[in-house]
């Protein structure tokens, strides 16, 4: 989409570039967990949709705080850390409209948190995406069906998308970024 374009070239300089949804949130947790016992910082970034906050989107990033804090993981140092936007602050911006800078604003504010491996050392903005996850009941379609796109998707006849869309980790294909290009990871 559009959105996740952005975000994608938003982050372009990372390590490792990995595409996360409700349908892969454990197999992308796994990854997580992996990097982290690495030693790996690991960022977190909601597309949204039309470059702004959705509910989807954090109650994603919830669940994957949730699946990879499990509440005393050990070896996660930092889920969400702020050093790779401190870096990206200090470059000019790129942003060519203010929707765009809206945008790559939300990306620091979102992705500027450091996560500790219990939820007692979560900072506000994990604590807000954990919170949302668990207000919908840790259901990923009363997250999407609640959202104000989702909601447009169902008047619109796409209501069988919705609920495939909102499966809860059925699928172990984890999309990476490589070279410019979107490649599959496991499956």
């Amino acid at each position: 989409t559009t959105n996740g374009t952005f975000a994608l070239k938003k982050v372009k300089g990372a390590h490792a570039i990995a595409v996360a949804a409700f349908r892969n949130a454990a197999a992308v947790a796994a990854m997580l967990r992996a990097h982290l016992s690495q030693g790996r910082q690991v960022l977190l970034v909601c597309a949204g949709t039309e470059r702004r906050f959705t509910l989807e989107d954090a109650c994603l990033a919830g669940l994957l705080v949730e699946l990879v804090t499990g509440g005393s993981e050990p070896g996660a140092s930092a889920l969400v850390s702020g050093k790779e936007c401190e870096r990206a602050d200090e470059k000019e911006s790129e942003c060519e409209t203010e929707s765009e800078c809206e945008m790559e604003s939300g990306i620091r504010e979102i992705s500027t948190r450091e996560i500790s491996a219990s939820t007692t050392g979560l900072t506000d903005s994990a604590w807000a995406a954990l919170s949302l996850w668990r207000a919908v009941e840790r259901n990923p379609y009363n997250a999407v069906t609640r959202s104000r796109h989702g909601q447009r998707l169902i008047e619109m006849g796409f209501g069988a998308d919705v609920e495939f869309c909102a499966r809860l980790s059925d699928c172990d294909v984890i999309p990476i970024l490589q070279d410019g290009r979107l490649i599959k990871l496991g499956g």
